[in-house]
């Protein structure tokens, strides 16, 4: 079954990046309970990866190869 003309292995690129996001959101809330001062940069990643991903996904005959910032460098 595709989604939105995702082919298998697209669909499982964006979750592990789904995975990533959620991850960097359970950061956010963390850091926000501490009032740290990473918690602006880490906001700005989880927002730029779930903005480029559902670009990706949304996007007609667009690239679907849901790679683009899949991994973190921290």
């Amino acid at each position: 079954m595709s989604i939105n003309g995702l082919s298998v292995a697209q669909q499982r690129a964006a979750l592990r990046r789904l995975v990533v996001i959620f991850g960097e959101l359970n950061t956010i809330v963390e850091l926000a309970e501490h009032g740290s001062p990473d918690l602006h940069e880490h906001a700005v990643v989880a927002r730029d990866l779930l903005g480029t991903l559902v670009t990706e996904v949304a996007r007609p005959g667009g690239d679907r190869s849901c790679t683009a910032g899949a991994a973190l460098r921290r």
